[in-house]
């Protein structure tokens, strides 16, 4: 068995490196650009979009963390339901109160509960621009890119269609398009 772990965990790593054929918005010069201010414990949406749009990127920035917050400081973008009890979204995060690295992945949620949360890339630094992209194809998944990871995530259902971007419990700047 012991001889079996080194190739299992290439296999892991390579299979973490899978990419999609994908169309992903690219952040341009017309992209919306604002400092939203969420208050500790709670949150400031800065951007919902329409159901027609499929493609989102959000470039992010952490400029200050609550740091005795209840609530993890976080920015997260994807996509919802109108009720927001259904999503799929990036997300990006400081893991635990005092923390100076930042954690970076997905969460769906299905009738207001996470049903998968998992970090694609951890220790990122609290001041470095982070880049998310989603993309909701026709064939009923969500395409995900942060930080340069890629994972495919099936819609808990098929109204999951309004793109929107989320920050708690921080300041953060961000840049985003959605089309």
């Amino acid at each position: 068995m012991k001889a079996l772990f080194p190739v299992l965990l290439t296999l892991a790593l390579v299979a973490c490196e899978k990419r999609y054929d994908v169309d992903y918005l690219s952040l341009t010069d017309s992209a919306e650009s604002m400092v939203v201010e969420a208050p500790e414990s709670g949150f400031a949406i800065p951007f919902l979009g329409q159901s027609e749009q499929s493609r989102l990127v959000v470039a992010l920035r952490f400029e200050w963390l609550h740091p005795d917050s209840s609530w993890a400081p976080w920015v997260t973008a994807g996509f919802a339901t109108v009720d927001r009890k259904d999503q799929v979204k990036a997300f990006v995060a400081l893991p635990e109160p005092g923390a100076e690295k930042l954690n970076a992945g997905y969460q769906v949620v299905k009738d207001g509960e996470v049903k998968e949360q998992v970090v694609l890339v951890a220790g990122l630094p609290v001041s470095e621009e982070v880049q998310v992209q989603a993309l909701r194809g026709s064939d009923g998944m969500v395409y995900i890119r942060v930080a340069d990871r890629e994972v495919r995530v099936r819609l808990p259902r098929q109204d999951v269609d309004l793109p929107f971007a989320l920050v708690s419990s921080a300041t953060a700047s961000l840049r985003w398009l959605a089309d």
